[in-house]
């Protein structure tokens, strides 16, 4: 398809710019053969009547124009009379016609079409490494947040299994002092005994009933203070969790002697209060999910406790206070009318003042509360989560308040699950 001494026509570009007319070609043949079939080119004939141009039908018709003057002469007509250039472009008029200097003039605009084309690669190359590029780099990024998220929780994870060994510790140190203190006990009550049968020595010989009854009830009460020792034990061996200073303290140094209180009648028939205990959550649901803060705000006459600036200035810090407590009061109503729940919410402060209630307003649901100067908010809700009626949810991100909570039977939540179930973001 190239004479001698002529331009280069292979390749996609110029396979682009001689298309149109080696369509038209095939278009020629198909008219003149539905008039004059003889003169239809040979290699033409197979490709007349098919719906699409393929690229080999476009070959074949280049190699016709190419081989047969007298063929290219009437294509060269035809898209004159269609328009020319506007037709099948300059690169096929010239193509066609050959005028002289066609093979340079068609030569040139091949090469142009070769530089844009290798251009336009060029340009999708450079957009494509730009994109690689951008996409290594949001990939280092989230591979950075990542790292640093992971070494935040190997950091809390740090933390708290420092807390979870000096817990521990501590537990084990009130274990070893209630079993040294219940082994004092024992030692006293069997001193108690030793005591009681020699009274009953004595009331065999003598009808001493007074040292009979005192020997008693030394035995009795010593008998009593072990029981309620060992009951003590177990309790911290089962939690862990109880401070020293729970520990009774020991009977009179250097003596031997049961303390007074130890002496004393105990009274029959009195129970020990039950020990109060959270409200347990369905099936697999964890206690830091959503799910278990939706749970219990909707349990049956349940009292929410909230620990007012631990919550406002963890979810809206940017905010003024007066805001920030309007925010939470109102998330607490709707909570209240949705669930039934009885929202109350401490805030540190007393120069604050209660919280204003708008002339007419309908009574509100959500008691509010403000401490004194001299009081913390901490000491008010673990007071308040110790004396209400179970079932009692507290909701606070402070540790303190959190495991006094716990140890007064009361469920707790986090700041997260507290906006989960009020149905509000953080800022």
């Amino acid at each position: 398809m190239t004479s001698a001494g002529g331009p280069d026509l292979t390749g996609t570009e110029a396979e682009k710019l001689l298309r149109p007319a080696a369509e038209l070609a095939i278009e020629v043949a198909q008219v003149v053969a539905s008039q004059q079939p003889a003169d239809v080119p040979r290699s033409l004939r197979p490709l007349l009547g098919h719906a699409r141009v393929t690229k080999a039908a476009v070959t074949t018709a280049r190699k016709v124009i190419e081989s047969d003057p007298v063929f290219r002469g009437r294509v060269a007509a035809t898209a004159e009379i269609y328009g020319g250039d506007a037709a099948i472009g300059r690169a096929g008029v010239l193509w066609l016609s050959r005028p002289d200097g066609w093979e340079d003039e068609l030569g040139e605009l091949v090469e142009q079409a070769r530089a844009e084309s290798a251009e336009k690669d060029e340009l999708a190359l450079e957009r494509s490494a730009q994109r690689r590029l951008r996409h290594a780099e949001e990939a280092r990024e989230r591979s950075d947040r990542a790292a640093e998220k992971a070494g935040k929780s190997a950091e809390a994870a740090r933390l708290d299994l420092q807390e979870e060994r000096r817990l521990r510790r501590a537990a084990e140190e009130a274990v070893a002092k209630a079993r040294a203190h219940a082994a004092s006990l024992d030692e006293q009550l069997a001193s108690a005994r030793r005591r009681a049968d020699a009274a009953s020595e004595r009331i065999t010989r003598q009808d001493d009933h007074e040292a009979v009854v005192e020997a008693v009830a030394a035995a009795s009460s010593a008998a009593l203070a072990l029981g309620a020792a060992l009951d003590r034990a177990a309790a911290l061996l089962a939690t862990g969790a109880a401070p020293l200073g729970e520990v009774p303290p020991e009977p009179g140094e250097g003596t031997g002697e049961l303390q007074p209180q130890l002496l004393a009648r105990p009274r029959r028939g009195r129970k020990q209060p039950a020990r109060r205990r959270p409200a347990p959550l369905p099936p697999f649901v964890l206690e830091d999910s959503p799910e278990a803060a939706e749970h219990l705000v909707n349990l049956p006459k349940v009292t929410v406790l909230v620990d007012g600036y631990n919550a406002t200035l963890s979810a809206w810090p940017q905010l003024a206070l007066s805001e920030q407590r309007l925010r939470l009061i109102d998330a607490l109503e709707e909570l209240a009318a949705r669930t039934g729940a009885s929202p109350e919410v401490v805030f540190d402060g007393a120069e604050v003042g209660p919280y204003p209630q708008p002339l007419g307003a309908v009574r509100s649901r959500v008691k509010v509360r403000f401490t004194a100067a001299d009081v913390e908010a901490d000491d008010v809700l673990i007071a308040r989560a110790s004396g209400a009626p179970l079932p009692v949810v507290v909701a606070s991100n402070d540790r303190r308040v959190r495991k006094g909570a716990r140890l007064a039977g009361a469920n707790v939540l986090g700041v997260d699950q507290l906006l989960a179930v009020l149905r509000r973001r953080r800022a």
